[in-house]
Formats: C-alpha cells, sequence, structure tokens
C-alpha cells in the first residue's frame, strides 16, 4: 500500500467517530406517554377533570366507577352506610307508642284522624297542598304536654302509610326525649351537623328495623342551641328536607314555645305546625301566649292531649289559624 493510501485510510478512520460525537443518540425518556400525531382539522382540547360532588350527594350516589387512572388523583371516597338500630317493639307498646302490631285499635284510630289533614296538605296532588307541607313542627306551649308522645306517635304513623316515609327530627336537644322514648343510645346529631358544617348528614341519621322510619337524633348539648336552631345553616336544612324528598314526611319534634325561643324560629321554617296541649292542666293564658307567637305563622293545629273521654284518653286535633283571638 502506498504512503498516500495509508493516509487517506488514516483519515477516514478518524472521521468516523467525529460524526458520532456531533450526533449523539438522545436517551429515551422514562415513563413518556406515547406520543400521538395530530389528525389534521381535529380540535384537540384539554378537557380538566370534573369537580367532586358534594360530600352529601357522594354518600348517597353509586360507588364512583371512573377509570383507575383517574381514581388515583382524587380523594378516596366511600359510601356512607346509615346506621342502624332495632327498636324494642314490646316496650314501646308498653309506653303508649304505636306499633306496626299494635293492639291499641282506639289509639291508632285517633292518630289517624290527627295525621289526615296533615297528609292531604303535604300530597303533591292534593289541590290542599301548602308550601312545604311535608315539614310538620310539633310543639307545645309549656314542658310535659306530651308533644314528644305526640310526634313519635305521628311518626309511627305516618311511617304505616303506603305513599310515604318519615324522618323524625329530634330538635328538642336540651331533653333529647325522641331517643330516650325509642331506646337510641346516640350521642351525635342535629346539634353537631349544625356546629359542624363540614360534616354529612348521613353519618348522624339512623334508620330503624321499621322499614319507612329514619330518626336524627338531638345530638350533644351545647350553650348556644338557640343560635344553631336559628342559624342560616338549619335553614338551609330545612329546605333541603323539603326540596329533596317531596315525598317523605319530616316531624321535628320542637322544644316549647315557651321554653326556648328556637321553637317559633323553626315554627317559621316548616308548612305545617302542630300545638300540642295538656287537658285541663294548660292554662289558657299559657295557650294564647304560645299562639302569639305564632301570628305569622299559616297552618297550625291543636292537639288537645289527655283529654278524657268515656273510653279514657282522647286525642282530638282541629284546626287553629292564627288571625284568630280566640282560645277556649
Amino acid at each position: 500500500m502506498s504512503i498516500i493510501e495509508k493516509a487517506l485510510d488514516k483519515s477516514a478512520g478518524q472521521e468516523e467517530p467525529r460524526k458520532r460525537r456531533a450526533r449523539p443518540k438522545e436517551p429515551p425518556l422514562q415513563n413518556s406517554p406515547p406520543q400521538s400525531t395530530p389528525t389534521a382539522g381535529r380540535d384537540e382540547r384539554v378537557h380538566a377533570e370534573p369537580p367532586l360532588l358534594d360530600p352529601l350527594k357522594q354518600s348517597l350516589i353509586e360507588p364512583d366507577t371512573a377509570p383507575t387512572a383517574t381514581k388515583k388523583r382524587r380523594p378516596e371516597v366511600t359510601r356512607k352506610t346509615l346506621k342502624q338500630v332495632t327498636l324494642n317493639l314490646a316496650r314501646l307498646n308498653a309506653a303508649g307508642i304505636i306499633t306496626p302490631d299494635s293492639r291499641r285499635a282506639e289509639l291508632v284510630e285517633q292518630f289517624r284522624a290527627i295525621k289526615r289533614p296533615l297528609l292531604m296538605k303535604a300530597a303533591q296532588s292534593s289541590d290542599k297542598r301548602v308550601p312545604k307541607g311535608n315539614l310538620v313542627l310539633v310543639t307545645s306551649a309549656v314542658p310535659r304536654e306530651g308533644k314528644t308522645f305526640t310526634a313519635v306517635n305521628l311518626a309511627m304513623s305516618i311511617a304505616m302509610e303506603l305513599d310515604h316515609t318519615v324522618l323524625l327530627v329530634d330538635a328538642d336537644v336540651a331533653k333529647s326525649d325522641v331517643s330516650r322514648l325509642l331506646g337510641i343510645q346516640e350521642s351525635e346529631g342535629l346539634a353537631d351537623y349544625l356546629a359542624q358544617p363540614e360534616r354529612s348528614l348521613s353519618e348522624l341519621l339512623i334508620t330503624t328495623d321499621i322499614p319507612k322510619l329514619t330518626v336524627l337524633p338531638a345530638g350533644r348539648q351545647r350553650t348556644n342551641v338557640t343560635e344553631l336552631l336559628a342559624s342560616d345553616h338549619m335553614r338551609n336544612l330545612v329546605d333541603e328536607f323539603g326540596r329533596r324528598y317531596p315525598d317523605r314526611i319530616v316531624v321535628i319534634d320542637s322544644p316549647p314555645l315557651l321554653a326556648a325561643s328556637g321553637a317559633s324560629v323553626l315554627a317559621h321554617l316548616v308548612g305545617q305546625t302542630v300545638l300540642v296541649v295538656e287537658a285541663i292542666r294548660t292554662p289558657q293564658s299559657a295557650v294564647r301566649e304560645a299562639l302569639s307567637l305564632l301570628t305569622d305563622v299559616r297552618n297550625v293545629g291543636l292537639v288537645l292531649n289527655k283529654n278524657r273521654g268515656n273510653q279514657g284518653l282522647v286525642y282530638q286535633y282541629g284546626s287553629y289559624y292564627a288571625h284568630s283571638s280566640d282560645v277556649r
């Protein structure tokens, strides 16, 4: 080989590495998504993930069926399971509470007479329907007139209807008589929900072995219960009950009108109010004063409790309109 040929070979051997150094091979990207070739004329928008639902609404829907990749980027959401209690029906029956197998035919019939006008004003198809008619407040002028007894029996009687379910709300936080009467050992309820707006209501509702009866206990006693009952949060809760469940009757056991100012506030949030008056014992002056707090409230009914007739205790129900001043 001539000197010229050797020089050419040497020059070619040095040029090849120089070309490789000038155009180094790029290392592959780790976990990079496959690149897609855009299609001509296709609108390529970036779609944001839909916002999470409100916790209360989220707890009432079916479990999330979003793709796995999407779930990893969202906080874990679980379906809420309502608490359930088994009522001691024999004990309730002995205490004078209506049960599905109750043999107190007279008491059952009397509460049928009480609930019928209430249901007529609550029914969607009724020409007598009133706004928020499915929201019924049960109260009294003074304590120990039998309002809780009336509220529980009214709820039990409505739960036997074919077309309605019942939510029994204990708003008399100071006494919590609904839970005591039903034997529900639950410390949390309405007051806790109002004091902690971030709580989910479904965590506090209690279902019973009576299929159409659900209970919201009073909750822990608080010094500002009156303010909680008068809050916008309570107003929004009552409005939500009225809108979301038109076929559900919400029976609210309220504090006595003359014992707590929160009772008159609640009466202005519902569509119907039942005032329980104990026969003979309750002074007319107390009844008049209680009714004076309901002058702006329509659809007020009176239940005369413990009225002794020829066959024992008789519960009488009548309508009262706030514009009248005669109470006899």
